[in-house]
């Protein structure tokens, strides 16, 4: 379901000049038989690509109960009750909040909390670099100049960014662990899917 969901979203990124084209071709125009058109072309672009604009959504719902259960089991774990990470050379309470460990001066838990924020971060930007860097590639191959579109899901990506970073910080440090390495195989998988099965797709049919 992941895999399924990672390749769909970057094809959607991917495919955003399209559908910008299309609802430019559109704008202004209310009447119901334009909509309709609208919507048909957007769905056949869709069928092209072998997209479901609603995928993605199934794996939000399938991820958020999981992370309730392991804040839950981060909770009761007697591991995480009486165990410790030695974190480059420093040894890391994982029942500890980054919040405790920063204000009692062990900078530590501050490396772990910024490395988690980076690593969140491109996770989340990544597969708009990754189609950034592509219609850079595009342009460049037609002697033009790049047609960067703005994503609107951009703002919303950096305000999503703010309740992650305010719970990250009160939490235990083993549940800011687990998002840091959490981020860092989305990263791998995101770089994965582009590099192997979206890049030799496209090869394919080309």
């Amino acid at each position: 379901f992941t895999l399924k969901s990672t390749i769909q979203t970057q094809q959607m990124q991917l495919i955003q000049p399209e559908i910008n084209k299309i609802q430019r071709k559109y704008e202004g125009k209310n009447d119901d038989a334009s909509k309709m058109r609208q919507a048909q072309e957007l769905q056949n672009l869709y069928k092209k690509y072998g997209i479901n604009p609603f995928g993605t959504i199934l794996i939000t719902f399938i991820q958020f109960p999981i992370i309730i259960a392991m804040y839950q089991a981060v909770q009761r774990s007697y591991a995480v009750t009486t165990g410790s990470v030695n974190f480059l050379g420093a040894s890391i309470s994982m029942e500890t909040t980054p919040w405790y460990g920063i204000t009692h001066g062990e900078f530590m838990y501050a490396v772990i909390f910024v490395l988690m924020g980076v690593c969140q971060l491109v996770s989340m930007m990544l597969p708009q670099w990754i189609a950034k860097d592509k219609e850079r590639k595009e342009a460049a191959k037609h002697h033009r100049k790049p047609n960067y579109q703005a994503n609107p899901m951009g703002n919303s990506m950096y305000m999503m960014m703010i309740p992650i970073l305010v719970l990250s910080i009160m939490w235990p440090s083993a549940m800011t662990v687990y998002w840091t390495i959490s981020s860092f195989i989305n990263i791998l998988k995101t770089l994965l899917v582009q590099y192997v099965f979206i890049n030799k797709a496209e090869k394919k049919v080309g």
